[in-house]
């Protein structure tokens, strides 16, 4: 059941839907109902549907304040109520006690409950169906029907009740579907999240670690230290909100999530790029250098861009020689602009290009033979480049270094 001091379980997105639209559906039922039945001159059931007309109504209030499990109960009253009142109108041969054993089977739609909890509530309907199905049996109906009309509502009754409680079972069947599928997506984004998140986490681990390294080589000024704090700083609230986006991203899942666009100015953003990455190219003896006039304004995900720009200037380092340059640019268009990443490094061949954002995927080449790399930063720039609407292209020839462009347009 459930755990004292645990809050009681909500139904899922789907659920709650469905909910929604039964709420909808008893209120124009109800409606009718009542209408009908004052027009046919039966109080007790233009009663019944009036009240649950007002049932229903607060229903969707309660839906509105999140009393998903108090909307359940009352629902299942409502119904009950309703049925006895159909009941005791046309009597016990009319088939409508049927309606009763609906709830049993809208019990499976109850996925968020426990097991134990969705068999007592299946159990209930049933025990009241056996209950009171002697009393209203031996009940005389308010309305005496032929007996042609009541054959016709027998049989009505009894094919409704069928095809209510198949397409209840059909969608049960369809939700665990549904949920196996989710499942199977969760196991897969946790293994894209922990691949990729240990990836990206590198750049600034390695920054920090090379700027530590060269501070204990030799005393340095105040001021040395200070920018070198700064700099662990920078990195570790850049690794604090790495690890949440990340984290953002596995668990909604690619369908669900949505980009948090704000106005950045590009220059600031390549200079943020160049300021992590230049202990390395310090280190390697790589110029990393930054074209791009300030004053321009893009608007995009400043956070999840910084990560693909990162990823692309991080491929591009470990394949420039030492006396070479990587260059980070940016040229403004109508529509956004493009960035451009660039280097000298060994290139790369034709038939290792169509393959270079797969997952994993490293190109038996100059560009490989670093036992660093895993083929992961490329996968990861092209996937946040899709939730972000970039086209990522390459460009390069064996020889000649690489090119890789972010068309924001």
């Amino acid at each position: 059941m459930i755990a004292p001091g645990k809050p009681f379980p909500r139904p899922g997105a789907v659920q709650q839907r469905v909910f929604w639209q039964l709420a909808l559906g008893g209120t124009v039922l109800q409606a009718f109902l009542c209408a009908g039945a004052m027009l046919a001159s039966l109080p007790g059931l233009a009663w019944i549907a009036g009240m649950g007309v007002f049932i229903y109504l607060g229903l969707m209030g309660l839906m509105k304040l999140g009393r998903w499990n108090t909307v359940i109960v009352l629902t299942g009253v409502a119904w009950w109520l309703l049925v006895r009142e159909l009941v005791v109108t046309f009597g016990y041969e009319a088939n409508f006690q049927l309606y009763f054993l609906l709830l049993t089977f809208v019990t499976l739609l109850f996925e968020h409950l426990s097991l134990r909890l969705r068999v007592f509530l299946g159990l209930l309907p049933l025990f009241l169906f056996l209950l009171t199905s002697t009393k209203l049996s031996s009940f005389a109906p308010e309305v005496t029907l032929s007996g042609g009309v009541m054959t016709v509502l027998q049989s009505t009754n009894i094919a409704l009740f069928t095809i209510v409680a198949m397409l209840i079972v059909l969608y049960f069947a369809f939700a665990a579907s549904l949920e196996r599928t989710r499942a199977e997506k969760l196991a897969e984004a946790r293994a894209w999240l922990v691949a990729n998140l240990s990836h990206e986490l590198k750049t600034p681990i390695a920054a920090m670690l090379t700027t530590a390294q060269s501070m204990l080589l030799s005393k340095r000024s105040g001021e040395d230290y200070e920018e070198a704090l700064r700099l662990c700083e920078r990195n570790l609230k850049n690794m604090g909100t790495l690890v949440q986006r990340m984290l953002d991203l596995s668990h909604a899942g690619s369908d669900a999530w949505e980009p948090q666009l704000r106005e950045v100015d590009p220059a600031v953003l390549l200079e943020t790029c160049r300021e992590l990455h230049r202990p390395l190219a310090d280190e390697k003896g790589v110029a990393l250098r930054v074209d791009c006039l300030a004053g321009n304004t893009i608007l995009t995900d400043d956070g999840l861009l910084a990560v693909i720009l990162n990823n692309l200037v991080a491929n591009a380092l470990l394949y420039t020689p030492a006396g070479k340059s990587v260059t980070l640019a940016f040229t403004p268009g109508e529509k956004g602009g493009v960035f451009t990443v660039s280097d000298e490094g060994p290139g790369i061949p034709p038939e290792a290009l169509p393959h270079i954002f797969d997952a994993f995927y490293r190109a038996d080449t100059a560009r490989t033979r670093s036992g660093a790399n895993y083929g992961l930063g490329l996968s990861v720039a092209a996937e946040l480049a899709r939730r972000l609407g970039i086209k990522i292209e390459v460009d390069s020839r064996p020889g000649e270094g690489c090119v890789f462009k972010l068309n924001l347009t």
